[in-house]
């Protein structure tokens, strides 16, 4: 399965995630599209995500979690636009989509961007 964690912050990075047959271990390859350049990353939270009624929604990690925001809210959080996190992060959106808080008790393990350049 191919996911487009990259296509927020750069068109040129793609995440392939493999989940494994006992569903413990995830891994996340990231591929930089312009160079060929790789990183493996186990990826494998767990997480969860609740919707409220109002259609708004919360996204809670813990563990090892890719996590992608666009460009101003990793500015306006001070935080990478593709990492992996290490530790508990929790995201709150809009029901339109738009973040609203970003907490990660843990820190960023890897900056995606910055390893694939």
């Amino acid at each position: 399965m191919i996911v487009a964690l990259g296509a927020l912050v750069d068109p040129q990075v793609v995440g392939r995630v493999d989940d494994q047959p006992d569903q413990r271990f995830r891994q996340t390859t990231f591929t930089n599209l312009s160079t060929g350049k790789t990183i493996n990353a186990n990826t494998s939270g767990p997480a969860k995500k609740t919707e409220s009624a109002d259609g708004s929604l919360v996204f809670a990690s813990e563990g090892l979690t890719a996590i992608a925001l666009e460009p101003p809210d990793a500015k306006r959080f001070g935080l990478p636009t593709l990492f992996v996190s290490a530790g508990s992060v929790t995201l709150s959106f809009t029901a339109e989509g738009d973040t609203t808080s970003v907490s990660l008790h843990g820190h960023a393990l890897i900056n995606v961007c910055a390893a694939l350049s």
